[in-house]
């Protein structure tokens, strides 16, 4: 579940906003002037895939456009992750598609069968293709999260780093 506070100057602040997998965003609340660099990559990087999630989820629900309007302020940040958040909102209705099993298969065999795939995401979905189908996806789910995490605290690490030189 995400929850979702608006500042009382919205056009200046960024909301607050917690999911209960992971706690408050690190940029919660913050005002615009005060994000690091880290902070507005990690900003975006919320907005297109939060947007897009939302968009996914409102096409499979076939509620389109209720999720569409993004929590931030059209004002703050020059309407930047306001405009992140719609258009990828768009991009996971689009990106819905075809979710019967015969589609999801024929995806599966383009992925595997394009020769820019990596030899790890391919022996990853094989093993995956062999499982069942609620525990792949658990892992896969914690694999994610596993990597987020350290992708970002490795980022925070060197964004540490920086100063010292």
């Amino acid at each position: 579940m995400t929850i979702i506070r608006f500042h009382e100057n919205p056009a200046e602040y960024a909301p607050t906003i917690s999911f209960n997998h992971c706690g408050r965003m690190p940029w919660s609340a913050r005002y615009d002037s005060e994000f690091s660099g880290f902070e507005l990559i990690e900003l975006f990087q919320f907005c297109e895939e939060e947007g897009h999630r939302q968009g996914i989820n409102d096409a499979n629900q076939n509620r389109i456009g209720s999720r569409e309007q993004a929590p931030f302020h059209r004002d703050f940040m020059g309407g930047y992750p306001k405009s992140l958040w719609e258009n990828a909102y768009w991009i996971g209705v689009q990106a819905h598609g075809d979710t019967t099993p015969a589609a999801i298969e024929l995806e599966i065999q383009k992925v595997l069968s394009a020769p820019d795939t990596s030899r790890w995401l391919c022996d990853a979905l094989n093993s995956a293709l062999d499982r069942d189908s609620t525990d792949a996806t658990n892992d896969a789910e914690y694999l994610c999260d596993l990597l987020t995490r350290r992708t970002n605290a490795l980022s925070l690490a060197s964004e540490a780093n920086w100063g010292e030189e």
